[in-house]
């Protein structure tokens, strides 16, 4: 049974980026080293703004923000940014509690499901050598840089509009869906979407800056407690 302040929970909706893997500092390091290449700064508001977004959209804020729209074509940026990246994706290693809070839904077969702005070949680059873990246990994966069916990224609701319908057995009400995320742009898509959303920011981020109102806010996926969603609790 589901805590009085929460809708009880059927169908589990995942972010990647900065949620299950800790990709977000090499992808911040990475596009801090093209901008030292441009001359141009990359600062934590730029990066607020563009996470969550398919590569594009993204790689569009951060030209505007640096001044150079017209004059650099946002793929040429991705293609600069995905130069320095390519080096960096071996390091990338799964976030605290991701492993076990995955493994335990999976075992109470409690349906999940990835929806992430990254393609899909971004995907692959940044977690085939981490293993089966974000594979195996999934019904499925959205990558809404790649995916034509999502037609905007975040914060847009699309990406996770489309996860919910792929489930085999689709959720009959969006409230029932819940969705982790690290990102603001995410927990407006979520929000967007009908759907109960935990927030899992980054430390840096103040939160007295964030008009957006999601269901819950933790540290860490080590804190969830799924009981509070009427789903079983961790043995």
């Amino acid at each position: 049974m589901a805590s009085n302040n929460f809708h009880p929970v059927t169908h589990i909706i995942f972010d990647v980026d900065g949620l299950l893997i800790d990709s977000e500092k090499y992808y911040s390091e990475a596009l801090t080293a093209v901008g030292v290449k441009l001359g141009k700064t990359f600062d934590y508001q730029i990066k607020l703004d563009m996470m969550g977004t398919k590569p594009l959209e993204g790689a569009t804020i951060c030209l505007d923000r640096w001044g150079l729209t017209g004059k650099m074509k946002p793929e040429d940026l991705v293609t600069e940014y995905e130069k320095v990246m390519k080096d960096m994706c071996p390091n990338i290693r799964l976030m605290p509690g991701a492993e076990r809070l995955i493994k335990h839904l999976s075992a109470k077969k409690v349906p999940i499901a990835i929806a992430t702005g990254a393609s899909q070949s971004g995907f692959e680059r940044k977690t085939g050598h981490i293993g089966e873990i974000l594979r195996k246990p999934f019904s499925h994966h959205v990558f809404a840089g790649s995916d034509p069916e999502v037609k905007r990224g975040k914060p847009f609701p699309d990406v996770f509009l489309t996860a919910a319908k792929r489930f085999k057995e689709p959720p009959k009400d969006m409230r029932n869906v819940l969705v982790f995320e690290d990102a603001v742009n995410g927990v407006k898509a979520a929000l967007a979407a009908g759907m109960q959303c935990i927030f899992v920011p980054d430390r840096r981020l103040d939160l007295k800056t964030v008009s957006e109102k999601p269901t819950q806010i933790l540290d860490n996926l080590e804190k969830f407690k799924p009981e509070l969603f009427g789903l079983p609790a961790f043995d």
